[in-house]
C-alpha cells in the first residue's frame, strides 16, 4: 500500500534536488533515527552536532543559529552541483570511456567517501562492488565528441575482445534525464542474452543510432534518441582482466 501523498512518478534525484534547507536537513535528521550512523562516521557526526544535528533527534532549520541557518542554505545548493561534477573524479576516459573500475574506485564500498556514495545516489543508486559488477560509462564517441543521435555509431568488438564476463553483459542506453529512452522497439539495452548477430570471422557490431540501421541489423541495433545520451556497458561477474585494465571498452566509432 502507498501513502498517495507519496510522488511516485518523478524520478528521486529530481524530488531531493528540489528541497529546500529546512526540508532537506529535517529529513535527513529523520531519517537518522531508523537508519543510525555507523561507527566511522563518528568524526562526521560530531562535526554535525556543532551545527545542531543529532543523530536521533529532530531539526528545525529556523531554530538553528542564524550563522547556520546561512550555511546550510547555502549548503544545499553547493553539495549537488559538486555531487553531480563527480563523475569528473574517475579519470580521464580512455577511448571515449571512463572505466571506474580501472582505476580502483570502490564502488558499492563507500565507506568514508560521503561524496562517491552522493554520487552514485545521484546517478546511478545501486552500484555493486567491482568484484560483482563494473560499469565503463561512455559520454563521447572515440574522438572524443559527445555522443549525439544525430549522429550514427557503431561498436566493434574483436573476437577476442568482447565483453570477459562471466555471468553476462549488456550496453545501455540513456538519454540526457539519464534515464531509459522510448524508442519504437521498446530496446533499452542489447547484450549476450539477446539474438546478436556475429560477423563471420566471431566478431561483434552494434549499431548505435536513432533510425533503424535496416532490418538485416537491426538484432543488433541499440536506438538512440535524436539528441544527446550516454550509455553504460554493464560486465557482471567481471573477468580478471576488466578489473585490471588489461581489457577495455572499444572506441565508438562515428559513421559517415
Amino acid at each position: 500500500r502507498v501513502d498517495p501523498a507519496i510522488d511516485m512518478m518523478t524520478p528521486a534525484p529530481q524530488q531531493t534536488a528540489r528541497l529546500d534547507a529546512a526540508a532537506f536537513f529535517g529529513t535527513f535528521a529523520e531519517v537518522l533515527k531508523t537508519n543510525p550512523p555507523n561507527a566511522t562516521d563518528y568524526a562526521t557526526v560530531f562535526r554535525m552536532e556543532r551545527l545542531g544535528l543529532v543523530a536521533g533527534q529532530s531539526f528545525d532549520l529556523a531554530k538553528a543559529d542564524p550563522a547556520v541557518q546561512r550555511a546550510l542554505t547555502r549548503a544545499v545548493p553547493d553539495a549537488y552541483k559538486r555531487i553531480q561534477s563527480r563523475v569528473r573524479g574517475f579519470g580521464a576516459p580512455v577511448d571515449g570511456w571512463i572505466n571506474a573500475a580501472a582505476r580502483s574506485t570502490k564502488l558499492g564500498v563507500y565507506g568514508n567517501n560521503y561524496l562517491l556514495r552522493a554520487y552514485i545516489a545521484y546517478a546511478g543508486l545501486g552500484a555493486l562492488p567491482n568484484e560483482d559488477a563494473i560499469y565503463p560509462l561512455s559520454l563521447a564517441d572515440g574522438e572524443g565528441k559527445p555522443l549525439n543521435g544525430a549522429s550514427k555509431y557503431v561498436l566493434h568488438f574483436d573476437k577476442d575482445r568482447i565483453p570477459p564476463a562471466d555471468a553476462f553483459w549488456s550496453l545501455t542506453m540513456y538519454g540526457a534525464d539519464q534515464f531509459f529512452v522510448a524508442n519504437p522497439i521498446n530496446r533499452h539495452a542489447i547484450g549476450d542474452r539477446d539474438p546478436l548477430v556475429l560477423d563471420a570471422d566471431g566478431s561483434l557490431d552494434l549499431y548505435i543510432q536513432h533510425e533503424s540501421p535496416g532490418k538485416d541489423k537491426e538484432a543488433n541495433w541499440l536506438p538512440a534518441p535524436a539528441g544527446p545520451f550516454s550509455m553504460n556497458l554493464r560486465l557482471y561477474v567481471p573477468r580478471a582482466a576488466a578489473l585490471d585494465g588489461s581489457w577495455t571498452p572499444p572506441p565508438i566509432r562515428r559513421l559517415p
